[in-house]
């Protein structure tokens, strides 16, 4: 799971906790125990699994999530790391043997590179006495296709020329943990064969908890450094945990990106501004089923204004959008029926290797109770009523829907109209095929959108159908 997304690029650390895990007294640290994490930072993996034994420290484990510190007893030397496919079934990703875990350590077990190209290993260190009222750091670079680099842990806006590296770090390169000051930080990452800034954290409160004793409150805080592709402007990003919480850190600056998809067979062509901005617009002179460059922007509130092509006083809808830290989102112009109508959608991008990954963006039958199924030749039977995994039950489009993660091969996409709802007997309810079985092909890594549209005046379609790819 992934466990805290930090909403702003300040990350405030006062959680009013014990001693960072462990037994809160004053006796040393327990010699019955090791302590164990797991670490997916495989860029194009699925959810992954983390065994010890007959010990799971993970089941699902999306990208770019780590699990909180756990204690168990073990004298197995083998760790086992594997993935889901679609289908729930699981396969073999790497295995680390043979490890020998001792007692009074802590363990970071990592998953990082490619499914075809695993690279794991783990990070040990000791297990400091309980309770800590110190502030400690530890870093780690698991981004495989970045090369090494130099990270800086200095004051707030501290000039880099006159600043020593705290580490100079190859892919797989850690550093110890080490204790600093307790105050406010800034992270700054520098690439060595260019010294271009590659990350930017802004201001990172790094203080022992408010209130706590003197010999409490302290944090043995791991940075980790992650693959963060999209149009936003850093190719890195952060996760940060101190073995109690976990975050997200997507550094300062234009980390959110928007776009606009024309969707609306409605309009002609169409432009869209952030905050009336002309001089940047975020779309200019779309057609219908055109999509704009993804645009970078700071994490904040804007609103976006639609006008006819080149005709600004020609407003077609104005609306509020929220910029998420890290996101790349789509903003859907569509009909609904009656009017013009924008709805936004996270893009997602990320391709798995084990799965094609496909949206839907539902936008007809309009002025209907619909449903959206996706299935397989082996669960999809129209004569039997079988159509599949329900993607929305009773819905009235236009609807954006998240990705599934779908098998590599031929996925079978249908959409059914109710009728019969306006007793509150549901067993009167009737639901037609009205649109599929469509068969959409996918492959291992491809992400894509399936757009259900309303079809051309006059034509006897209920769906026009549009397939996009989104990487």
């Amino acid at each position: 799971m992934r466990l805290i997304s930090i909403l702003s690029a300040t990350l405030v650390v006062a959680f009013g906790l014990g001693a960072c895990g462990g037994d809160d007294n004053d006796a040393i640290v327990d010699t019955s125990f090791v302590y164990a994490r797991a670490f997916n930072a495989s860029v194009d993996s699925p959810e992954e699994i983390f065994r010890i034994g007959p010990t799971f420290l993970a089941r699902g484990l999306p990208y770019n999530s780590i699990t909180l510190m756990s204690a168990f007893a073990t004298f197995n030397e083998r760790i086992d790391i594997g993935g889901f496919l679609p289908d729930g079934s699981t396969f073999e990703i790497d295995v680390i043997e043979p490890f020998s875990f001792r007692t009074n350590f802590e363990y970071t077990i990592i998953n990082t590179g490619f499914i075809d190209a695993p690279d794991s290993y783990v990070i040990e260190r000791p297990r400091r006495k309980r309770p800590i009222n110190q502030i400690f750091t530890q870093f780690a670079h698991v981004a495989p296709t970045i090369g090494k680099f130099r990270i800086y842990l200095t004051a707030p806006d501290a000039d880099l020329s006159a600043s020593a590296p705290v580490a100079s770090l190859p892919y797989m390169g850690y550093t110890a943990s080490e204790d600093i000051v307790p105050g406010e930080y800034q992270v700054r990452v520098l690439r060595s064969s260019d010294d271009e800034l590659i990350f930017d954290s802004g201001p990172l409160q790094l203080f022992r908890d408010e209130g706590a004793p003197a010999e409490r409150g302290g944090h043995e805080w791991f940075f980790a450094f992650t693959e963060k592709g999209g149009a936003t402007v850093w190719p890195i990003q952060l996760v940060l945990t101190d073995g109690n919480s976990a975050f997200e850190v997507t550094g300062t600056g234009p980390t959110s990106a928007f776009r606009v998809l024309h969707a609306d067979r409605t309009l002609g062509n169409i432009d869209a501004l952030l905050d009336g901005d002309v001089t940047d617009p975020l779309a200019s002179d779309l057609a219908y089923l055109e999509d704009s460059d993804r645009l970078a922007v700071p994490p904040a509130d804007y609103t976006v204004t639609l006008t006819a092509a080149g005709q600004p006083d020609d407003v077609i809808l104005e609306q509020l959008v929220i910029a998420s830290p890290g996101l790349e989102e789509t903003l859907y112009v569509l009909d609904d029926g009656e009017t013009t109508v924008m709805q936004l959608g996270i893009d997602d991008r990320r391709p798995v290797a084990t799965a094609g990954r496909l949206g839907f963006v539902l936008g007809a039958p309009l002025g209907e109770i619909v449903s959206l199924y996706v299935g397989n030749e082996d669960n999809v039977d129209p004569a039997e009523e079988r159509y599949g995994s329900t993607v929305i039950r009773k819905a009235s489009p236009p609807n954006v829907l998240g990705r599934r993660s779908l098998l590599p091969g031929t996925s079978l996409v249908s959409v059914t109209v109710w009728s019969n709802l306006d007793d509150d007997d549901p067993d009167n309810d009737m639901e037609e095929l009205v649109f599929g079985p469509l068969p959409v092909e996918l492959m291992g890594a491809d992400v894509k959108t399936l757009l259900l549209l309303p079809p051309e005046a006059g034509s006897s379609e209920v769906i026009d159908p549009v397939l996009i790819d989104d990487l």
